[in-house]
């Protein structure tokens, strides 16, 4: 049930109660077992709360961090840039997300399409989830790349290798 049809139940129950009649014991049990389901409910709406006020932090971060490393293209490569960034930091966040899955509960699982059926080893949803998103995060990230002036990628790249020529 959802939470309004809980609610729903428990605005009846309250008008049930008010009937001279009601067994009290009755009562007292169906409110334990609609308040246990209500709270359940909020808990898992709670859960999702947190885990999408977690996604936007991360995203935010992610947007951040390629940002700083962006900043410095022409104005208007920049502006192109944005929305990589921006797709990319979303594309960053689902990635860690289904990496904590796979690590898990692994990448293969085993599946039966019916009671009857010989079960057998198939690769999970998640694990296939992650591989098109990886590449999909990886086509933005070599577009984001590309955008970059040749000077701008070399310079990073010695950045990396720990810039040697200085010796």
């Amino acid at each position: 049930m959802t939470l309004y049809e809980l609610t729903d139940e428990l605005y009846r129950l309250y008008e049930f109660a008010e009937d001279i009649d009601t067994d009290d014991q009755a009562f007292k049990d169906t409110l334990e077992a609609l308040t246990g389901e209500i709270e359940d409910k909020a808990d898992g709406y709670a859960k999702v709360i947190r885990q999408i006020e977690s996604d936007v932090d991360g995203i935010q971060k992610e947007i951040d961090r390629l940002t700083e490393i962006y900043k410095n293209l022409p104005p208007n490569q920049f502006a192109v840039a944005q929305g990589l960034i921006v797709q990319a930091a979303r594309l960053r966040v689902s990635l860690d997300e289904l990496w904590k899955d796979i690590k898990k509960n692994g990448r293969t699982e085993m599946f039966s399409q019916s009671e009857n059926a010989q079960p057998y080893q198939r690769e999970r949803p998640a694990a296939k989830l992650f591989t098109a998103t990886d590449k999909n995060y990886q086509a933005i990230m070599k577009q984001l790349n590309d955008i970059c002036p040749p000077s701008a990628k070399e310079s990073k790249l010695k950045a990396m290798m720990g810039d040697d020529d200085d010796e």
